[in-house]
C-alpha cells in the first residue's frame, strides 16, 4: 500500500466511525487498527522524504555557517577599513609633521643667513674701520717723511 492509500483508508475509516451523541463530532474508531496505518505509513515513507528531512535539519547548520562566514566576512572588512583609516590619519599625520619641520627649517636657515650677514657686516666694518685708521696712520706717517725731507 502507498501512502497516499493508507491516508484514503484512514480518511474514510473517520468517515465512516461511529458518532457519539451529545459528544460535538466525536465517534468512535478502531485504534489499533489506525496504529496499523500509522506504522504503515511510516514504514512507507519515501527515500526522498527521509533526504528531504535531513536537509531541514542540515539547514540550520548551513544557515548558522553561512551566518558566522558572512559576520567574519564583515569583522575582516571592518578591521581591514580602521587600518587603512588609521594609516591615512598616520600619513595625515607625517605629512603635517614634515611641513613644520620644513617651515621651521626654513625659519632656521633664514635666520641663520641673517646672523651670518649681520656678522659678516660687522666683521667687514670692523675690518673698514682698521684698514681706515691704518690708511690714515700710513699717510700721516707718509706726510711726516715729506715734511722732514723738506
Amino acid at each position: 500500500m502507498t501512502i497516499e492509500e493508507i491516508l484514503d483508508s484512514i480518511e474514510d475509516m473517520l468517515e465512516k466511525s461511529w458518532g457519539l451523541p451529545l459528544s460535538g463530532g466525536r465517534g468512535l474508531i478502531d485504534v489499533e487498527r489506525l496504529h496499523d496505518m500509522v506504522y504503515d505509513i511510516r514504514k512507507n515513507i519515501p527515500v526522498e522524504i527521509k533526504h528531504a528531512k535531513a536537509i531541514v535539519a542540515d539547514r540550520a547548520d548551513i544557515i548558522q555557517g553561512a551566518k558566522h562566514e558572512a559576520e567574519e566576512i564583515i569583522k575582516k572588512a571592518e578591521d581591514r577599513a580602521r587600518r587603512l583609516v588609521h594609516d591615512d590619519e598616520i600619513t595625515k599625520q607625517a605629512r603635517e609633521k614634515a611641513t613644520e619641520i620644513l617651515s621651521a627649517a626654513h625659519l632656521q636657515s633664514h635666520q641663520m643667513k641673517k646672523a651670518a650677514s649681520d656678522f659678516a657686516e660687522r666683521i667687514l666694518g670692523d675690518t673698514e674701520r682698521v684698514l681706515a685708521s691704518s690708511f690714515n696712520e700710513v699717510k700721516t706717517a707718509k706726510q711726516e717723511l715729506k715734511s722732514k725731507k723738506k
